[in-house]
Parts: structure tokens; sequence; C-alpha cells
């Protein structure tokens, strides 16, 4: 299948998650301590699906011991969640089927009666190790949405939940060396590509799993990229160009905005007006300054000491008109 993929140019090529947990699962269960206590479990699995009168034995110590009246599973070699299953329900039913091999009724042989204390005890742990996992594939295996951006999250956990500790037994360290190995292994090179999905939904947009620094440098690969994405759409013509300028024009052209700019014209022309009588103590004409006092409609003790026949004040009202 990837072989297919690079030859179709088909990238990046991304294998199934789900099926990548079953690869890492069924590394951990072929370690030698796990792979012999699983067949004794088959065994003693397959005899109570073979016979008939074990499997009537062991519903009758259920309804004594009042254990749910359960079949037990044969699990299938290449589905690890039913190898899980078939854990969980033995532990569920570990007094039923001892009380069951037990029995007088029962022909049993030494073949039969295999699983001990011991062998029970490692199954707890399996089972409390292997749950995170069994979540994880059911989720994954939805089609309802897509499931690229939990990769990295997922792993991440399944990382840390995998971790040796010193109070793991050893077919409990086995496992989670073998799990981690095979699991790290997978994606090499693609790393980039999970963090920009899960940034991108809103379940993992902050991206706890990462440190600061992969978490910065995913945020600044996403603004470039939409960054790029909007230039190639909309690029910076002559035409937008020439749309902002007419859209500052009909701007200016608002009445409010004359309004402003005709109050400040005029305060800078009484400004120009104060400074031109204090300079050169010329009288201003009154008849003028009424003139423009009713047409502005401003305090009549601004143009007092106008001048109105000075060549920078005609500059001054050709501003105003143009306004």
């Amino acid at each position: 299948m990837i072989l297919a993929g690079v030859e179709a140019e088909m990238k990046p090529h991304l294998m199934c998650f789900a099926h990548t947990i079953n690869l890492a699962t069924q590394k951990a269960f072929k370690v030698d301590k796990v792979a012999t206590l699983l067949g004794r479990v088959r065994r003693v699995v397959g005899f109570f699906h073979r016979s008939v009168r074990a499997a009537e034995i062991l519903q009758d110590k259920q309804k004594q011991l009042a254990l749910p009246i359960h079949k037990l599973i044969q699990d299938v070699s290449t589905r690890w969640n039913s190898t899980q299953s078939m854990l969980e329900r033995a532990l569920e039913q570990q007094p039923a089927i001892s009380a069951a091999l037990m029995s007088r009724d029962l022909r049993r042989g030494e073949e039969i009666n295999t699983l001990k204390d011991k062998d029970f005890c490692n199954i707890e742990d399996i089972v409390k190790l292997m749950a995170p996992v069994k979540l994880v594939t059911t989720s994954m295996c939805e089609d309802k949405r897509p499931t690229l951006s939990m990769i990295s999250p997922v792993r991440s956990k399944l990382k840390k939940n995998f971790e040796a500790s010193d109070e793991d037994s050893v077919v409990i360290k086995d496992m989670k060396q073998a799990f981690r190995n095979d699991l790290e292994k997978r994606y090499t090179g693609q790393d980039d590509l999970f963090y920009i999905a899960a940034a991108l939904d809103p379940r993992f947009k902050s991206l706890p799993f990462l440190t600061d620094h992969d978490a910065e440098r995913t945020f600044t690969i996403i603004t470039a990229e939409a960054t790029s994405l909007h230039n190639k759409v909309n690029p910076p013509t002559q035409h937008n160009l020439l749309n902002t300028k007419y859209i500052l024009q009909c701007i200016l052209k608002s009445t409010v905005i004359r309004f402003i700019l005709t109050a400040v014209t005029v305060c800078l022309f009484c400004v120009c007006l104060h400074f031109i009588s204090r300079q050169q103590g010329i009288q201003s004409r009154g008849a003028h300054c009424r003139k423009i006092h009713v047409r502005l409609n401003l305090p009549s003790e601004i143009w007092t000491s106008a001048l109105m026949h000075h060549p920078r004040t005609k500059k001054i009202l050709m501003i105003m008109t143009l306004l």
C-alpha cells in the first residue's frame, strides 16, 4: 500500500492509526511470558467451548456465586481487542472458572487446570495496562469525522502510559518496552503535520502535549501558511489600490469629516489672524468680520482684531471654500 501511494504520487501517505496501535499491541502480546500466559487462557476457554458438560457446570457455578451469566470469549489472533476481551471475561469469571475446574462432576486433565492465582494476577495487570489502548482503538475506528488531529495527542498519552515504573512486574515492563519500541518507529518525519492538525482542532488548539518551543514553532508554521494562501487568493493588484483610493475619497467627502476639517481650518484661521494682528498691529475691518461671523456662527470676540485684506487671509479663505 505504501509503495502504491508513492508511485501514485499521493503524499503524504499516512497509515491507519488504529492499525498502527494494533501492530504495537501485537508486539506487546508476543513477549514470551505474555504469550505463554495467553496460551494457558486459550486452552481453558477452548475447553469450556468444546465441552457441553463443562459449559453447564460453569453456568451453575456462576449462579451459585452470583456472577453474570456470561460465556467465555475466544480471541482471534488478528484482532488484539478480542484478546483483551478474552482476558477481561476470564478475570470477571475467575471464581466460577476455578470452581468449575475443581468440580468432581467434570472430567478434567492436568493440561486443563493450569491457571493459578499468579496467572490471574498477571491477567489483572495486563487488563489494566491495555484498557486505555482499547479505548483509543475504539475511538479511532469511527468514520463520522476525521481523526488526523487526534494522532499526536493520543501518541503522547500512550507513550506516557507505557513509561516504565518501579512498581511494574517483569511481565508489564517487557510489555511496555515492546509497545513503545514499535510505536516510536511509526510516522517518522511527519510530526509537523500532526501538530498542525491538532492546533486546528478546537479540542487540542492549545497543544498541551507539546513543549512551549514546539507549540510556538507550530503556530509560526500555521501563520506563514495562512499568509501564503491569502496572498495567492487575494494578490495586491492595481485594482485593489484604486479601490482603496476611492474609499478614502468617499470618506473625505462625507458630511461629518467635512465638518471636522472645517472646524480645524477655522481654528487655524483664527490663530493665524491673531498672530498677524499682533505682529503687524493693523486693525481689522469690522464689516468683513461680521460677515464671516454670520457664516460660521462663531463668537465675535475672535474677529475684533482680524485683518481681512492680508494676502495670507485670502489663501486661508480659499481653502475654506474648497471644503
